[in-house]
């Protein structure tokens, strides 16, 4: 009797200790931090008609370099809005990677932030926003944030 409650108690120890493993959560590498710098620094929403945002890439105090981010990978996200917007064409140029976005895309995904503000808005005002750059280099996540003055239409 003594040897079955022994293992009845080792086993219930070693259910627990893999019990508790399986509940953790497991350890995720942090992304890559990168500088990004957008232009134009102040978006007009009524004048962006056939324009780009250009976003500026380059990994300072990193060993990565921007010629190795997967262009597919990268996504423009704007402050609580729902959805990204991809890159229209991505060049390589003085050690910085240049992501051009279509405006009107990044202005609608900023209208869609702003629909839920009451009273509405007066025209013309400025909103400060965060815009962020996502994307991988080598397989790893890396991420970038500048901020943008919009004008409202």
């Amino acid at each position: 009797m003594r040897l079955y409650s022994i293992r009845a108690v080792l086993g219930i120890l070693l259910l627990t200790l893999f019990g508790v493993q399986l509940l953790t959560s497991p350890i995720v590498a942090s992304s890559i931090e990168a500088s990004v710098e957008i232009k134009p620094e102040t978006l007009n929403l009524k004048e962006n008609k056939g324009g780009v945002i250009t976003a500026f890439i380059e990994f300072l105090n990193s060993s990565y370099n921007v010629s190795d981010i997967d262009f597919e990978s990268i996504e423009l996200h704007v402050e609580t809005a729902i959805g990204w917007a991809e890159p229209i064409r991505c060049i390589v140029a003085d050690g910085k990677l240049v992501a051009k976005f279509d405006a009107s895309e990044v202005a609608g995904l900023i209208l869609t932030t702003l629909g839920h503000m009451q009273p509405t808005p007066p025209p013309k005002a400025e909103y400060p926003k965060s815009i962020v750059v996502k994307g991988t280099v080598n397989g790893v996540d890396f991420e970038g944030s500048d901020r943008t003055r919009v004008i409202l239409p």
